[in-house]
């Protein structure tokens, strides 16, 4: 009995544990490094906010109701993450 209870903390330290804070790291890190990167993109000119928001703009008000109906936004951020999440299984080798 001892055995199982000494194996499955030994899994939880050396997997479960290092993953879970490499993931956190990871994330701490792209968090901080978000606005930077937006704020280099606004500098060069390659993104602008006006550009965003003449092209935001100029959606129809049938689209808009669509996408405020079906709550595009919570989705897109959902599918996103998801996306964040199956690449850093799949391709890091040290997380997945």
């Amino acid at each position: 009995m001892f055995d199982i209870v000494a194996g499955a903390l030994t899994w939880i330290f050396r997997a479960a544990v290092i993953k879970f804070c490499l993931s956190i790291a990871l994330f701490a890190v792209l968090a901080f490094l978000w606005p930077v990167l937006l704020l280099i993109l606004d500098k060069t000119g390659f993104l602008s906010v006006s550009a965003l928001d003449s092209a935001l703009s100029s959606i129809p008000s049938g689209v808009m109701w669509f996408i405020g109906a079906f709550q595009f936004g919570s989705g897109l951020k959902i599918m996103l993450s998801a996306y964040a999440t199956r690449f850093l299984i799949r391709r890091l080798p040290v997380i997945g």
